[in-house]
């Protein structure tokens, strides 16, 4: 019998690279592997399931407001409240195509005044004031840490 000796070769190469295949023999097929995101969303869901979780209806957006003075909006969510009576926990669940957005106090006031309504703008103006201030206060912070030298104050610990 004649051996091409290019193709046993370029067999034998194939086969050096890929040690899970063998020549010849049988084929083995690759196990598919799931990613960390999908086993951990997971691994939430089926934990709200256990504590007999259930929706909260009637809520149309969300609103997280971060350190920096930022909102992170969210249209279409889902919640969700343990019945545990113990449990002040809740689970927020994006849908698969929400869409969250980075905005500012400005942009959502309009909004949040048809919900509180006129009467109740007085405490919108202070937690607005509050935010800004706090905002203020962030970017002074930022400011100083630039020059690197830590600021040290009395009775704190390193």
């Amino acid at each position: 019998m004649v051996v091409n000796q290019a193709k046993l070769a370029k067999l034998k190469q194939l086969s050096a690279k890929n040690k899970t295949t063998k020549v010849g023999g049988k084929r083995i097929t690759k196990k598919s592997t799931q990613s960390a995101a999908q086993t951990t969303t997971d691994k939430i869901v089926d934990a709200m399931k256990s504590h007999n979780a259930s929706l909260i209806p009637r809520i149309a957006e969300i609103n997280f407001f971060c350190a920096d003075g930022n909102i992170i909006h969210f249209q279409s969510t889902l919640i969700q409240k343990p019945t545990v009576i113990q449990s002040e926990s809740y689970c927020i669940t994006a849908i698969s195509n929400a869409k969250y957005e980075y905005k500012t106090i400005t942009d959502l006031v309009p909004g949040i005044i048809r919900q509180v309504g006129i009467q109740n703008t007085e405490y919108l103006e202070k937690a607005t004031e509050y935010l800004q201030k706090k905002l203020r206060q962030v970017n002074l912070d930022i400011d100083n840490d630039k020059d690197g030298i830590p600021v040290i104050e009395e009775g704190k610990t390193f």
